[in-house]
């Protein structure tokens, strides 16, 4: 006997959904548009966007940052990224365990200033394992946080019948950073920094005494720099009222269609 297939409730059909019918190219564009078009949303989306670039620049260095400080130990890069890992299975328990910060997005960004302090800034400094490690659980840790609290902000601003049109542009367009952000990392590690932290170096007398100086000081600079460059993007987002309140100037998606009941009844 064969089984029978699982069905899957269909969404609620929302106003917004019925307008955004159309052929498959215009499908493919209406998450961009729905993005665009709701300044909240679009600032939301740039703040993580500009995130992921700055993350994905760090954070293909980590290897190559751990083996050039320690003349190849592969015992301890492989302690790193096992810290790496656990900072992310612990967010995911914590965030699931407690539900998140009553204002999501507030708390998203106070997440990312903690990610770009406590975990890349302080692993950038660090030149073992003992600030390694705390910096390594941090980046992941905080990263897991902050989705975690911004999930729900978009899962409760968007129609359920467009969800899946937008969160794909969404995504999409966030993970546009990551080869971005890998392309660059390796000309301005090898070209740049790497020169300019070694003995003699041109950033040797501003980084020196932070880094120190040698193979691996001037990706350490640069980790670092990026995890300074997350943290200024929490102020600039909680200076922005269109993302600091965003989730009180979008509204939710359940409130529309309420509003769009309401306003197709008639009295008798």
């Amino acid at each position: 006997m064969h089984s029978a297939l699982p069905t899957y409730p269909k969404p609620a059909e929302t106003e917004i959904g019925k307008a955004a019918q159309g052929s498959l190219f215009q499908d493919m564009l209406y998450g961009f548009q729905f993005v665009l078009a709701r300044p909240s949303l679009r600032g939301l989306q740039a703040t993580w966007m500009s995130a992921n670039l700055f993350a994905t620049t760090g954070n293909v260095l980590i290897a190559a940052l751990v083996l050039a400080r320690t003349a190849g130990d592969q015992l301890v890069l492989s302690g790193v990224e096992a810290i790496l890992s656990a900072g992310a299975v612990v967010g995911g328990v914590v965030i699931s365990a407690w539900g998140g910060p009553r204002h999501k997005v507030r708390g998203a960004l106070i997440a990312m200033a903690l990610c770009g302090l406590f975990g890349r800034v302080l692993f950038g400094l660090g030149r073992g394992l003992v600030t390694w490690i705390p910096g390594a659980f941090f980046v992941f840790f905080f990263i897991t946080i902050l989705n975690g609290c911004l999930a729900p902000v978009w899962l409760s601003k968007v129609p359920p019948d467009v969800q899946g049109r937008v969160m794909s542009a969404r995504i999409t367009l966030s993970r546009a950073m990551i080869p971005v952000g890998t392309l660059i990392a390796g000309p301005l590690a090898e070209q740049v920094f790497e020169p300019a932290m070694m003995p003699g170096g041109l950033l040797v007398p501003l980084f020196g005494r932070l880094v120190g100086t040698g193979p691996g000081a001037g990706m350490a600079l640069l980790f670092m720099l990026t995890g300074i460059l997350i943290l200024a993007l929490a102020p600039l987002g909680f200076s922005i009222p269109a993302i600091r309140e965003a989730e009180t100037l979008l509204p939710d998606y359940a409130a529309e269609t309420a509003q769009d009941q309401s306003d197709g009844c008639t009295s008798t």
